[in-house]
């Protein structure tokens, strides 16, 4: 066969791979482990998973994510992840605590093992053959890939009868196969580029170059040496297999190192065909007789073996050596490590002690492997390792600030008392005694380990945390109100000390029914220690309770995280936005807390890593509580709850407002109507500060009424403010009388309150007049917003002009400006209103809308059209501010549609070279988010960069 200038290298080849030692098994499985636990899935778990010496011994960087000069991170994490899960199925249920082996699959995560085994055992063949022939000097396989027809006259020179004679035959006769092995290798490495296609599963490998060529060698063999010798036969049967088990893995769903009988007994398993007959001997060469002939001794060759098929299985391929080797050797690393993992605790300080945490690095592990496989491309798995989210009922997580010791006390509804402990899910609790009532408590689990004092009464052992609310004859007290309030914002509660009385059940209770009002005399406070301390939570009844007698209030969230997602976790991430607008079961959630603080917390707790708790109780008032009874004071809370206010707290709003009437006017005093200002409680109408003004902070109404200089009447108004904070609608009403009794409809005119425009507020917000609203679904500036297909319109209120930093920044730094600035574009805040009347809050990239827009004009002329490219979701961070977060769901696919192409860049993608569109995204990112002052004037926050290599996406954070 002519080579064409290919003999010398293809003998130069065989030459090489003739005297190359065999894989080492042991050093791949450490150089394996210390890659596998510097991925990126399992960078939680790293520091407690110990490293192992380094092979080769001089590689400059064992740690990386190449292996044959080929990136292969992804099977890293596959290796990571799979083996992690089965390391936590394997520890003992003692340090497991928190039961976290329950939310993964240990039985799917050895079956993605089995397989990522296989790849990897591919990477790790290839990358020994090219060290062995770069140390020889001569070319490598990544090399000779790439000489043209080398390929097709490799193969053919494997097929030539001179070439099995002196080679193969050899190898057979010298009980050898690491020689065919490596050429069967070689020759689906040269097909493929490299060793991402090696192995092949199934049918695929019936049109594998390998497959031609070990059918040629196992019918010369068999012709030249064993027409006539079934112990010849057996032997070049089972010399086949093992050559074949670097490029072929036999498997119907799951593939995994096989023993050398299933691979030999399915490599012939159509070896009858005589389509694959021709393949191999070519139909000229013998007559059919002769083919049946070889098929025969084949298959009775197959039959002998299968009864001696244990024995024969003892022959391990380096495929399933390495399986076996890392079982035995690092995977009781991995077992150690997640062990470790599970009894690591960190302290952070809060306003109530330290706090300890428990098993977070496993925590965190656990809930970006659900959070990859439910919302990201882990979907793709064929099997899902992680069946949950991690157990959130941990003892030593939390706030803990208002909580009892242990031993403490609780009032059960027929009177006796529980250890407070020991209570759980259905008991009764009795949450007043005069008259009496009674809750249930839920599936919530209040405990917490923290360094914190107790306080006591009149010399009783202390038993309360400082934060822990008590009812009064003068309302809610605590003795650390401070940290009342920052586990609740909402409360009004006030500082308890000696002198004030509390409400203590009667010594004859249940048989004298109510309660006596105990002064207190004394406070006793321990020190600071490190202790276990509880709380109750109830599924319904008053927001009451009885500790050791007296009667508290319960200051836990009435909405929580666990309650909320179950309910919300049964629709698909798709559907769950849309679904809640519309839901019937989720309008008490809507009505009784408002859509904005239910879809903040929905979108913050299912589809990002941060744990807040869910839903707040609020309440406000005007003055602080002051009943004569402890029933009449839970009655008054109660009404309180049913009217708790949502949105921007009136407390804290500092904004103005114009009036801007919704018909002609009727004021003949004035051409224009007042600006209202609302500064912290206090109402100002013209900038003049009104002593007849009320705020009620409930209904979010404002009432004003003040005398008109130029005339001789009255003005009344009423507005009821948005949840938003950014609007309103009201009444104005002109009257002679200070106080009207009566009016009629001509005397009042319907007024719509407005923000006004920019003029003299912070030039980096531009404020759109109200009819220069941003309509996202006109996608251009409108004089109205515009009705979309489910009968909901979004409305911008105001723009803002970004700047980004091209400059990281670091976890560890503080930063409030940016280091390398570049222009970020404009970014809208406004809400959406849905057809039942809901606003919810949202963002606009008028950039993203543009580019969206510009594509489904050239490209979507039908009905079918794309979505939008991101989605918004907002949040009330620890200060009381606004947050919104915008993830850009679409980031992976803007690059290769970008004049960049795969080669993309984080900044600057253009798109005018692809699509025509004069258009230039600053920056390319996976989540952005940012933070609104009260003003709504400024915001700040950080992105995080697309990178496609990341988990998740998220890559480098920037201001």
């Amino acid at each position: 066969m002519s080579g064409g200038g290919h003999e010398e290298v293809f003998r130069r080849l065989v030459e090489d791979v003739r005297v190359l030692d065999p894989i080492p098994i042991d050093p791949y499985v450490r150089r394996l482990h210390n890659k596998s636990r510097n991925s990126d899935f399992a960078r939680t778990l790293k520091p407690f998973i110990s490293t192992v010496p380094k092979f080769p011994q001089d590689d400059p960087d064992p740690d990386s994510y190449y292996m044959d000069e080929i990136n292969i991170r992804d099977l890293l994490n596959e290796m990571s992840d799979s083996t992690s899960v089965i390391a936590l199925s394997r520890v003992h249920p003692s340090r497991d605590k928190y039961d976290f082996a329950s939310s993964v699959h240990p039985q799917n995560a050895q079956k993605a093992y089995e397989k990522v085994i296989l790849s990897l055992a591919s990477y790790c063949f290839g990358e020994h053959l090219n060290q062995g022939l770069r140390s020889k000097g001569s070319p490598t396989l990544h090399d000779l890939k790439n000489r043209y027809g080398f390929l097709d006259y490799v193969k053919g020179m494997l097929q030539e009868d001179r070439f099995i004679r002196a080679e193969i035959a050899t190898d057979l006769f010298n009980g050898h196969h690491q020689f065919s092995l490596a050429m069967l290798y070689i020759i689906d490495y040269f097909k493929y580029g490299g060793a991402n296609g090696i192995p092949a599963y199934n049918e695929d490998y019936w049109n594998r170059p390998s497959y031609e060529v070990v059918g040629a060698w196992s019918w010369r063999l068999w012709e030249d040496n064993a027409r006539n010798s079934k112990e010849t036969t057996d032997k070049i049967v089972q010399f086949c297999g093992k050559s074949a088990t670097s490029v072929f893995a036999p498997s119907k769903d799951n593939p995994k190192p096989q023993p050398l009988f299933t691979v030999t007994k399915n490599l012939y398993a159509e070896i009858g065909s005589r389509h694959n007959l021709s393949a191999h001997i070519g139909e000229s060469t013998r007559a059919i007789d002769d083919n049946a002939d070889y098929v025969q001794a084949v298959q009775q060759s197959l039959e002998r073996l299968q009864l001696k098929e244990d024995i024969i299985n003892e022959w391990e391929a380096y495929c399933m050596a390495l399986k076996n080797a890392w079982t035995a050797t690092m995977l009781a690393k991995w077992e150690q490590g997640i062990g470790d993992g599970l009894q690591d605790q960190y302290s952070y300080q809060t306003s109530n002690g330290t706090m300890v945490v428990t098993g977070e690095p496993v925590h965190k592990w656990i809930s970006d492997g659900f959070g990859y496989e439910e919302y990201s491309s882990g979907a793709n798995r064929p099997w899902r390792m992680f069946r949950s989210w991690p157990n959130d009922n941990r003892e030593l997580v939390g706030g803990g600030g208002s909580c009892f010791r242990a031993g403490t006390k609780i009032t059960l509804a027929d009177g006796k008392t529980a250890k407070i402990e020991e209570l759980s899910e259905w008991d009764r609790i009795l949450t007043l005694a005069e008259p009496e009532q009674y809750g249930v408590m839920s599936d919530e689990r209040v405990s917490h380990h923290i360094d914190v004092s107790l306080v006591g009464f009149n010399g009783e052992t202390p038993f309360a945390t400082p934060a822990h609310i008590f009812h009064t004859t003068t309302g809610l007290r605590a003795v650390d109100p401070r940290a009342a309030i920052r586990e609740n914002p909402w409360i009004k509660v006030g500082q308890l000390a000696v002198g004030h009385f509390v409400y203590r059940l009667d010594e004859g209770y249940p048989h004298k029914k109510g309660y006596e009002a105990v002064e207190i005399k004394s406070l006793e406070q321990t020190s600071s220690a490190s202790r276990m301390v509880y709380g109750v939570h109830l599924r319904q009844g008053l927001r009451s309770y009885h500790a050791n007698g007296f009667l508290v209030a319960l200051n836990y969230p009435e909405i929580t995280t666990k309650s909320i997602s179950n309910q919300l976790k049964k629709f698909s991430a798709r559907k769950r936005l849309s679904l809640v607008r519309h839901i019937q079961e989720l309008r008490p959630l809507f009505e009784r807390f408002g859509a904005q603080t239910v879809c903040e917390r929905l979108s913050m707790e299912l589809y990002d890593t941060k744990r807040i708790p869910l839903g707040r109780n609020i309440r406000s008032t005007t003055k602080p509580l002051s009943f004569a009874s402890p029933g009449a004071q839970l009655t008054a809370l109660a009404q309180a709850e049913s009217q708790k206010p949502c949105g921007v707290r009136l407390e804290n709003l500092i904004r103005t407002f114009r009036l801007v009437s919704r018909k002609s006017s009727r004021f003949s005093h004035r051409n224009t109507l007042p600006e209202i200002t609302i500064m912290e409680g206090q109402v100002s109408v013209d900038g003049t500060v009104q002593p007849k003004a009320t705020i009620n902070f409930q209904d979010r109404s404002v009432c004003w009424s003040r005398k008109l200089s130029q005339t001789h009447g009255y003005e009344h108004g009423m507005l009821y403010i948005h949840v938003d904070g950014l609007g309103g609608d009201g009444v104005l009403l002109v009257s002679p009388e200070a106080e009207p009794q009566t009016f009629s409809e001509n005397d009042t005119i319907p007024v719509k309150a407005v923000v006004p425009s920019a003029g003299g507020h912070d030039p980096s917000v531009q404020r759109l007049s109200e009819k220069r609203l941003f309509s996202k679904n006109a996608a251009r500036l409108g004089p109205a917003p515009k009705v979309d297909d489910e009968g909901g319109s979004t409305t911008i209120l105001y723009y803002y002009s970004m700047t980004f930093d091209k400059a990281v920044w670091d976890p560890d730094v503080k930063r409030s400006q940016p280091v390398s600035p570049i222009s970020g574009g404009l970014l809208g805040y406004g809400y959406y209103l849905t057809s039942e009347g809901l606003r919810i809050p949202t963002m606009t990239v008028p950039f993203l809308d543009q580019l969206r827009d510009r594509i489904n004009d050239l490209f979507y002329q039908g009905e079918t059209k794309l979505d939008a490219f991101y989605t918004t979701t907002f949040d009330i961070t620890s200060e009381g501010d606004q947050r919104a977060a915008i993830q850009l769901n679409q980031a992976a696919f803007l690059p290769f549609i970008s004049d960049t192409g795969e080669d993309f860049a984080s900044f600057n993608l253009s798109f005018k070279e692809t699509l025509g569109i004069d258009l230039t995204l600053p920056c390319l990112y996976q989540s952005l988010y940012v933070d609104f002052d009260w003003l709504y004037e400024n915001l700040t926050g950080a992105l995080y960069a697309y990178d496609p290599i990341m988990r998740g996406m998220k890559g480098n954070r920037q201001v």
